[in-house]
């Protein structure tokens, strides 16, 4: 009986100091962040991760469009048998880094005329 009464005691005691260290932590905290914490702070900081995932969603939604295009014409050229194999010895280079050849497809009688935006499309009307 007294060991259960020993380490009841010895749980209070430390259950309640543990709850005056953390309430001194958590006033120092406020006192230190209050500036920190005004209205036009919190907008502001809102703001800038608004925008960082707003851009990088932007980012991610193009850099696809552009694969999709990408893909879309290596796929038309091979359906009409435009598309060229490369000797697997041969080096190849590609923005001066250098790639295997099974990493390369080459597509002839290209169209490298650029394609109009859809934005610039409806700007023209």
């Amino acid at each position: 009986m007294i060991k259960r009464l020993v380490w009841f005691v010895a749980g209070a005691v430390g259950g309640a100091a543990g709850t005056v260290i953390a309430g001194r932590r958590v006033k120092r905290s406020v006192r230190n962040t209050v500036d920190s914490l005004g209205p036009v702070k919190v907008a502001r900081r809102t703001g800038r991760r608004v925008r960082t995932s707003v851009e990088g969603v932007s980012d991610a939604i193009r850099e696809g469009r552009t694969a999709m295009r990408d893909k879309e014409f290596e796929l038309k050229a091979r359906l009409e048998g435009r598309v060229s194999r490369i000797d697997p010895s041969a080096a190849v280079f590609v923005d001066g880094d250098r790639v295997t050849a099974d990493e390369v497809v080459i597509v002839s009688n290209a169209d490298d005329s650029p394609r109009p935006s859809r934005r610039a499309s409806r700007d023209a009307t």
